[in-house]
């Protein structure tokens, strides 16, 4: 598991020692599996997704926070889940 949050890795250090903590978000987005969004700072509200698809392994996105525009994902060919009211929401990519 690798993670990013601007504000938070070096308490969370402590916490999780086993985890891998990046203090770039495309250093964490570089061969995951899957893109998980937690928090709504902004450098992850506004990740180029046409960038972060090139460093993906897998391009799936699990927004906990509703923060990203599904049809853009989309355009770049992410899975894209959401939490919409409690619910969770698969988008699939264009073609499935």
């Amino acid at each position: 598991v690798k993670a990013y949050d601007p504000k938070a890795i070096d308490d969370m250090k402590n916490i999780y020692p086993r985890v891998q903590y990046c203090y770039n978000i495309y250093d964490a987005i570089k061969e995951s599996d899957c893109i998980v969004s937690l928090t709504e700072w902004d450098s992850i509200k506004n990740i180029d997704f046409e960038h972060a698809a090139k460093l993906c392994r897998s391009k799936t996105i699990y927004d906990t926070r509703n923060l990203y525009d599904k049809s853009k994902l989309i355009i770049f060919g992410f899975k894209y889940l959401s939490v919409e009211h409690g619910q969770i929401f698969l988008v699939r990519e264009i073609g499935e």
